[in-house]
């Protein structure tokens, strides 16, 4: 346990909101128009399930330069290619009269779904964690048996995802059918 305050916390998760500000404002537009929004969703959903599989294995005594930047910056490269290819692939059929309530439902559907995973997981991981206290464990290696258990599931359901959208999206929203990136 790295025994971070909140301001150290909150600079420790940098890494992963700039890597999604980069990898959505300047990588996604110009690798979506060419491979299309499927390829990069694939894409994106994957680097997020390796990030979740290798915070699977943190050790307990693990070092964030070690353990916890590389996951940051693989999970906001996902993210950022994620999140933009979804939106794109959720409004690509939505016509103009249709628009605002394709775009509510879609905001609505991650709001919930991520509130939904987040208490699932977090469910998860503690049931783990009282688990292995009451088993006499140290109560820094109990929390991180929970997260564990939790990041292998949600790399499960990440893996479920890539199925999904390999199989029910396919020719969806092909290259050259997004927005001229200039």
């Amino acid at each position: 346990m790295l025994g971070y305050g909140a301001a150290a916390s909150g600079v420790a998760f940098l890494p992963i909101t700039v890597m999604i500000g980069v990898f959505s404002l300047l990588v996604a537009p110009r690798v979506i128009v060419r491979w299309g929004g499927r390829a990069v969703l694939i894409i994106g959903l994957t680097l997020i399930g390796i990030g979740l599989a290798m915070l699977s294995r943190a050790p307990v005594d693990g070092r964030y330069w070690f353990a916890i930047f590389p996951v940051m910056i693989i999970m906001g490269a996902g993210g950022g290619l994620t999140l933009p290819a979804l939106a794109g692939l959720g409004m690509a059929a939505a016509t103009k009269d249709d628009s605002g309530v394709a775009s509510g439902l879609l905001n609505t559907t991650q709001q919930i779904g991520g509130a939904l995973g987040l208490a699932v997981l977090s469910s998860l991981a503690a049931a783990r964690a009282a688990v292995e206290l009451a088993g006499g464990v140290s109560s820094p290696a109990a929390l991180i048996a929970g997260y564990r258990l939790a990041f292998a599931v949600g790399t499960g359901l990440i893996a479920i995802a890539v199925l999904i959208t390999a199989v029910a999206l396919r020719g969806a929203h092909q290259p050259g059918s997004g927005p001229a990136v200039g």
